[in-house]
């Protein structure tokens, strides 16, 4: 459930950022999409190096309940101090999240059909 999970705490901070972007006719340029997709790959970088111990704290509900409020407190207060850019941002940065965890949950999955695949007949598994 850990993946879907966070696919779905990212669309629940999404739908508002998008919202946002198209009520506010946000500017869907290169520069505010290019700033999103760096900052999530560069937060997904630094967070990778202590994995187990984001993990861990990640997993509590509140840890989670507070990280989508402050994912919408911030595209509020961001756009209300920098314009309607700020919600692009959050927009490009979410769905580059999203990419990231669906190109993650692809390639375990087509690991482990490879996996499968590459053992002899008799040591395979039955399928679940």
């Amino acid at each position: 459930m850990g993946r879907r999970r966070d696919a779905l705490l990212a669309l629940v901070v999404l739908l508002p950022a998008a919202a946002a972007v198209v009520a506010l006719d946000a500017p869907v340029t290169p520069l505010p999409v290019a700033v999103g997709v760096m900052g999530t790959l560069a937060l997904e970088a630094l967070l990778s190096l202590r994995a187990a111990r984001v993990r861990a704290v990640w997993e509590r509900p509140v840890v989670q309940a507070t990280a989508v409020t402050l994912g919408v407190v911030i595209l509020t207060v961001a756009v209300s101090l920098l314009g309607p850019a700020a919600a692009t941002v959050l927009a490009a940065g979410l769905c580059a999240y999203l990419l990231l965890l669906a190109a993650v949950t692809l390639r375990d999955a087509l690991g482990r059909t490879a996996n499968a695949e590459s053992r002899p007949s008799n040591e395979r598994r039955p399928r679940e």
